[in-house]
């Protein structure tokens, strides 16, 4: 698998955490921060995109229906 390397911001406590279970555990850091990405990953990748609840198709104003009429008749003159 081809990988990429990223670079993030730690506080200070999380990392000390993070460091701690990497040792405890005998693996290196990056494949614990790894792990817990494919774990909240996988747990979010069903939800759907938020989208706006107001979603609607319209037109501008129209002309008044008098009008509208009156455009849609032949011209008497002509």
């Amino acid at each position: 698998m081809h990988m990429r390397r990223t670079s993030i911001l730690l506080d200070p406590g999380l990392l000390a955490e993070l460091e701690r279970i990497s040792r405890r555990e005998g693996r290196p850091t990056a494949h614990v921060i790894r792990e817990a990405l494919e774990r909240y990953v996988a747990a979010h990748a069903g939800e759907e995109r938020k989208l706006p609840a107001f979603v609607g198709l319209g037109r501008g104003p129209e002309e008044p229906a008098s009008a509208a009429s009156a455009a849609a008749e032949p011209d008497a003159a002509g």
